[in-house]
């Protein structure tokens, strides 16, 4: 192969682009283009989408997965119960552009259904999921998204109406589920709540977890903390199967940032649990749960590297090498290498010696193409 130019990077730092495993943008043509340049502003260029419109992803066909853009793979919508979450939050969206924030607004959305079948599928029994079987193969994405929120608790959440939006799917039709997904070719990441809801979800064989146990845990009361906390045995089978854990640390930090005593309760549990998972060999990825924020997945990153005691160089795997291959495991990206795409940042400083470095990108390469983007609000201009 002719190289067909010649660039200086004399004084640089070359190492592969970045990643994020747990976001929900973007979704659909709204906004995108800042979107995708948030995204290759940080070097992060792959990005797996965990629940979005299918009706958006459509419409963004031939706008990422391209040199110049963002790679995305996306799960389309979710699987949870009726009333459950996120059916209410996104009609709760679609009508009132809020999430929802009175009882009264809360029990309209969980009536409506506007949105099933687009951004969130309902499963309440086994007698339901050949429907919906037949209904997830008109496409071929390669990810499902199944929705644990204390599912032992399913039949009673059901009928408490301070719990609409709060539920998810019952542990009878998970494993059934689980197994038609494999079939269908998608790996299959859950998002749990509580210990219980993590070991169903390891017993019903998913590949990976979109949070780890307690990321929430600001909201439940002390006397029911014992309930998110994983055991040695549990995290040890989590780790035999090296499954895939996106703990985002950084969102539970956000939840709590104006409340120390519920940002101790949270640092607690979670910080335990993702501690317990990496020493069990459980493979963490960094996921910033984000609609299109770089200061939250700038949060996620430092959030695990503190609670992980990472060095500079844990950080680099973890956001270079280790979230790109989970997202794309067929791909040969993750290194500089004759072997791999052609795509890399280019850093002011040596990024194994200060963490800081891996923000500071002078250029990015996307498979052969220099990427150009406008400068931030204020910041000089960046040479190409």
């Amino acid at each position: 192969m002719r190289a067909d130019s010649v660039v200086s990077l004399d004084g640089q730092w070359m190492v592969p682009p970045y990643a994020d495993a747990h976001t929900h943008s973007p979704d659909g043509l709204f906004g995108f283009d800042g979107i995708r340049d948030m995204y290759l502003t940080e070097g992060v260029f792959y990005v797996q989408v965990l629940a979005n419109h299918r009706t958006g992803r459509k419409a963004l066909a031939g706008k990422v997965n391209a040199p110049g853009s963002i790679d995305v793979v996306f799960s389309d919508g979710a699987i949870t119960s009726t009333g459950g979450h996120p059916h209410v939050l996104y009609e709760a969206l679609a009508m009132f552009r809020t999430p929802g924030g009175t009882p009264e607004q809360r029990q309209r959305a969980a009536r409506s259904l506007s949105q099933d079948g687009d951004v969130y599928h309902r499963l309440d029994s086994l007698a339901q999921l050949p429907a919906l079987v037949t209904r997830l193969r008109r496409d071929t994405v390669p990810l499902m998204k199944v929705m644990l929120v204390d599912a032992d608790n399913v039949a009673a959440l059901a009928t408490d109406t301070a719990a609409v939006g709060m539920r998810g799917l019952s542990a009878a039709v998970l494993k059934p589920l689980v197994d038609s997904a494999h079939a269908m070719g998608r790996r299959v990441w859950a998002h749990v709540e509580t210990a219980r809801d993590f070991e169903l979800a390891l017993d019903a064989g998913v590949d990976g977890f979109a949070h780890a146990p307690g990321y929430g845990a600001a909201f439940d009361t002390d006397s029911t903390l014992g309930r998110l906390r994983l055991s040695d045995a549990v995290a040890a089978r989590a780790g035999a199967r090296h499954v895939f854990v996106i703990p985002t640390l950084g969102l539970s930090r956000d939840i709590t940032a104006r409340d120390s005593a519920a940002r101790r309760r949270t640092q607690d549990i979670t910080v335990a649990n993702v501690r317990l998972l990496q020493r069990a060999g459980a493979r963490i990825l960094t996921g910033s749960d984000t609609y299109s924020s770089a200061e939250a997945i700038r949060n996620d990153v430092a959030a695990l590297q503190d609670a992980l005691t990472l060095t500079p160089l844990d950080v680099l795997r973890l956001r270079a090498i280790d979230t790109p291959r989970a997202i794309f495991p067929t791909r040969m990206i993750g290194a500089l290498s004759p072997t791999h795409e052609a795509s890399f940042l280019a850093l002011r400083c040596n990024p194994i010696l200060d963490v800081s470095c891996q923000g500071q990108i002078t250029q990015r390469l996307k498979q052969g193409e220099w990427l150009s983007l406008a400068p931030k609000p204020g910041a000089a201009a960046q040479s190409r």
